[in-house]
Parts: structure tokens; C-alpha cells; sequence
């Protein structure tokens, strides 16, 4: 597997991975041969059928999406236990970025052009940043706060020049 490129291809991932793992936790032979593949190498049997939900949440996203979520989801207060980070930490995938991906209508989660994380504004978490108001005065997809240019229409947030954020829309 490759780390995804299209927010989509995770409920396709995690949906396959789901059915994997149910099939494997049904005898130790099966649950020894696929435990690898699925993410869970440190755990027995007897341990992935009583694995709490945050601890399988975690492994199984991280698996799923190549990248290590451990940081961003106790950024969110989801909490799992050292076995479960350990086990995420083995994969040696980079981590998701500590942001908030605003979401919009218009189209869905997909790496930018510049290999930009999923290709949609965001806000940074670092205990400094306000929440801007989710006004978006010319309806393209992005707060005018994350608007290269909040009062004309441009979806796309083209900055050819990318000297001082102002979009191609607006010079």
C-alpha cells in the first residue's frame, strides 16, 4: 500500500482491513499468519479480541492511511494505551500534522498539486490560533479568513506569484 492520496480510499482501506481482521481473530493459526499485514504484529490473539476501541481505532487508521495519528488524536482527547502507540510508533510512518481540516461542498479531500496534506485549507492547533468566523462571502469553498481572495469567486485559491498570499483572483 502506498499513504493516501484521496480521502476517499480510506473507508475503502479500513473496510477491507475490518474484514481481514475479523476473519483472522477467528483461530490462532489464522490470526498468527495475517496479524502482520493487518498492523497488530504485538498483539495475541486473546489480545486483539479484547483491544479497546481507541487502540484499535489508532492502529488500524495509522495502517490504513500510512501515517502515524497518535499526536492528532489526543490533540482531539482520544486517549489509548502504550501498547497501542508502540505499536503505531513501529510502523515508522510520519505524523499527521497537528491541524484542523476545514471541509467544504465543494469537491473532497484530495493531496494538493504542491503535495499539500489533503488539499484543503486548514488551521493550525497550537493553542495560539483564534477559530475564524466560517463566513464565506463568494461562496468558493474557503473562510474568508483562509481566502486568498474573500470577495471574488476562485475556488481553486491560485497564487502563481505566492509573494504575499493574495490569489490570482485578486491581483
Amino acid at each position: 500500500m502506498m499513504a493516501v492520496e484521496n480521502g476517499w480510499h480510506v473507508l475503502a482501506r479500513l473496510h477491507i482491513l475490518i474484514r481481514e481482521y475479523n476473519l483472522a481473530d477467528n483461530n490462532d493459526d489464522a490470526w498468527n499468519a495475517k496479524k502482520d499485514a493487518l498492523g497488530f504484529s504485538d498483539y495475541s490473539r486473546a489480545e486483539a479480541n479484547n483491544i479497546g476501541k481507541e487502540e484499535w481505532f489508532v492502529i488500524a487508521f495509522s495502517k490504513a492511511t500510512e501515517l502515524d495519528y497518535r499526536d492528532y488524536l489526543n490533540m482531539w482527547g482520544i486517549s489509548f494505551d502504550a501498547k497501542a502507540s508502540q505499536q503505531v510508533a513501529s510502523f515508522g510512518y510520519p505524523s499527521v500534522p497537528r491541524q484542523y481540516f476545514i471541509s467544504s461542498s465543494k469537491g473532497y479531500c484530495l493531496t494538493g498539486e504542491n503535495g499539500d496534506f489533503l488539499g484543503k485549507a486548514s488551521l493550525p492547533v497550537d493553542g495560539n490560533q483564534s477559530w475564524p468566523a466560517d463566513t464565506d462571502q463568494d461562496n468558493d469553498g474557503y473562510w474568508d479568513a483562509l481566502d486568498n481572495c474573500p470577495s471574488v469567486f476562485n475556488p481553486d485559491q491560485l497564487d502563481s506569484d505566492d509573494d504575499d498570499g493574495v490569489g490570482d483572483a485578486c491581483e
